[in-house]
């Protein structure tokens, strides 16, 4: 590929990506799932958090009278598991 070719090329990857937006998706499950997500979580190492805004790593958090914890799926999409609803 020429290097004017490159060029265009990463200039459109950039509009592409700058485009994207990710999103963030809780579920809402119950405390035997919430066990075996989280032990496939800390078997393969993903980083998790407690919180949403990501400042208590490796945690898992009680809010809602429930467990939750907070991660990212590969594309950079926030995913949380809850064990009980908001309030």
């Amino acid at each position: 590929m020429s290097p004017s070719c490159r060029k265009r090329s990463a200039i459109r990857e950039n509009r592409i990506r700058r485009d994207f937006t990710t999103a963030d998706y809780a579920f809402l499950i119950d405390d035997d799932r919430f066990d075996r997500a989280y032990s496939r979580l800390v078997e393969r190492n993903i980083e998790h958090w407690a919180d949403p805004h990501r400042t208590r790593p490796g945690e898992t958090n009680t809010e809602h009278g429930g467990r939750g914890v907070y991660f990212l799926d590969p594309a950079g999409h926030g995913l949380e598991t809850i064990t009980r609803p908001y309030l």
